[in-house]
């Protein structure tokens, strides 16, 4: 859309449709050799919000793997392979779990198994 004050283009930047979904996941910031368990609590085309074992430094690049349920692609599981950044890392909520860590994906490919 043109704005006329300013005369350029202003982008509306919706936020992706997120999905409450309990996925479980591994992770790990790069450079680390061990990975980490976690599970999803939300997810979407642009980003993850998960409860992990390990904390994860905000802007660190990040990798993590999950497996789609078949019911969820073509019929059959299907193994997402994700980099991005943390955007944030909080400590865990009233449950006693990990902390919560958000992620945004810049990079993903879908590997069938």
């Amino acid at each position: 859309m043109l704005d006329a004050r300013v005369g350029v283009a202003s982008v509306d930047k919706a936020r992706a449709r997120r999905f409450e979904l309990q996925i479980s996941l591994r992770y790990r910031v790069n450079g680390e050799s061990d990975w980490h368990n976690g599970t999803t609590r939300n997810i979407s085309r642009s980003g993850v919000l998960f409860q992990g074992e390990g904390w994860a430094e905000p802007r660190a690049p990040f990798e993590m793997t999950l497996l789609l349920p078949g019911e969820m692609g073509a019929g059959r599981a299907a193994e997402v392979v994700c980099r991005g950044t943390v955007m944030r890392s909080e400590l865990g909520g009233n449950d006693g779990g990990g902390p919560l860590i958000a992620i945004k994906i810049s990079h993903y490919r879908l590997v069938r198994r």
